[in-house]
């Protein structure tokens, strides 16, 4: 795969990542809540070999949607690892049908 196209993939799912946490914080049965996120791309493994992956920090809780508080996650994490691995599934997927269906209409497509 080309960097380019290896890096806007990368970009997407990065993407995808910090609007699903976004949206489940800001859900008032989840958080009520609008976070931060530091997120940090690394491309190489411990063993110097290509494995690009991100590292992400988020607080254990945001600001009110009204900016004015803080709310505290009500457990000791602040979203659950099945919930997040079937919302970032389900949104990648969609990406990639709409990726491929935008290719398929290029002029001259020959797929």
């Amino acid at each position: 795969m080309q960097a380019a196209k290896k890096t806007q993939a990368i970009s997407q799912n990065i993407r995808i990542v910090i609007r699903e946490r976004a949206a489940i914080a800001a859900d008032p049965k989840h958080l009520g809540a609008r976070i931060g996120i530091r997120a940090v791309l690394h491309t190489w493994g411990s063993a110097l070999t290509h494995h690009p992956h991100v590292h992400m920090i988020v607080p254990s809780g945001g600001l009110s949607p009204e900016g004015t508080r803080w709310i505290s996650s009500r457990s000791n994490f602040l979203m659950h690892i099945y919930m997040l691995r079937r919302l970032f599934r389900g949104r990648a997927l969609g990406m990639l049908a709409d990726a491929h269906a935008e290719v398929l209409q290029r002029p001259g497509c020959a797929c």
